[in-house]
């Protein structure tokens, strides 16, 4: 989870994103009892709203650090 809060976190100051939200699962183990869960959603504030495909720039930031795209998904870590 570290990880992927790393990722965000560098992407929004690159101005790849203008800002974060994690929800779901991860986001109820701030207030519940902790689960196990293998993805974390994310809501982005999108830098820009330009062009068809506006999470292009968050595939290719993640890309060009390792990160590749699984479908619409992207793997962080094991």
């Amino acid at each position: 989870m570290k990880e992927v809060a790393e990722l965000w976190n560098k992407m929004r100051e690159s101005g790849v994103i203008l800002n974060y939200a994690l929800f779901g699962a991860a986001a109820q183990m701030r207030y519940t009892e902790p689960v196990s869960t293998l993805h974390v959603d994310v809501l982005i504030a999108a830098a820009s709203s330009e062009g068809l495909d506006i999470r292009s720039a968050v595939y290719e930031f993640c890309a060009a650090r390792g990160y590749h795209a699984e479908g619409e998904a992207i793997r962080v870590g094991a």
